[in-house]
């Protein structure tokens, strides 16, 4: 990757003859191919499948240091939803705790020269990128105590209040990093929880300036993948 390291969205999709209006659509295709592979899963280079890295995940900065959005994960599954509910289950074996302690993610940052009111995705510039996988200190800060909220309510059987303006599950403010917001098609993509209600399907996210940060701190440490 180092020889695109600074350069545009638009210029890196010219020299790579991918047409500027699939770059913008999907810088994932552009990274893949910077790194020679094709299609947009990392799953197609043999040393990422190797090591376990499972996911490619683009950012882009901002000039206030910050990507716009927080960073999604992977749906829970019905059947997770239920493993919450059993007085059997433990932190350990959980699926989250599973999730970020065996994957690693190949993430890619680019940087927007202008605040996002004011985006045009072809001038984003390559910042670099780097494997990354939550650090144990922090799967136990962070992503540990969303299991046990979790855990907590679906052992309880009572309402989660979801949409009704006091919804119990763990939100944004949780905890600063790790939380729960939906990622359904749309409003009736839902999930039926062990109570009998049904929510919207929700996955597992990282705050934005958590991402920010490790981002920041994993360039310091480990430079750019080439």
């Amino acid at each position: 990757m180092s020889p695109y390291i600074g350069r545009s969205v638009d210029d890196i999709a010219l020299r790579l003859g991918i047409s500027k209006s699939d770059s913008k659509a999907s810088k994932s295709r552009l990274v893949m191919k910077m790194v020679g592979a094709e299609g947009r899963s990392v799953d197609t280079i043999e040393q990422f499948r190797k090591a376990n890295v499972t996911k490619l995940k683009t950012v882009v900065l901002y000039p206030d240091g910050l990507p716009k959005e927080n960073m999604s994960f992977r749906q829970i599954t019905e059947e997770e939803w239920q493993g919450l509910a059993s007085f059997d289950a433990k932190w350990e074996d959980s699926f989250l705790y599973e999730y970020f302690e065996e994957n690693k993610f190949f993430i890619v940052s680019f940087k927007s020269p202008v605040p996002y009111s004011q985006h045009v995705a072809g001038n984003d510039r390559l910042v670099g990128g780097f494997l990354w996988n939550m650090p144990e200190k922090d799967i136990e800060q962070y992503v540990r105590p969303v299991w046990e909220r979790l855990h907590e309510l679906m052992l309880s059987g009572g309402s989660v209040h979801y949409g009704r303006g006091t919804n119990l599950l763990p939100g944004a403010s949780f905890n600063g990093v790790c939380h729960l917001r939906p990622k359904g098609q749309n409003s009736d993509d839902v999930v039926r929880l062990p109570n009998g209600e049904s929510i919207t399907k929700q996955c597992f996210w990282l705050d934005r300036h958590y991402v920010a940060e490790l981002i920041r701190e994993n360039q310091k440490v480990n430079g750019n993948v080439k």
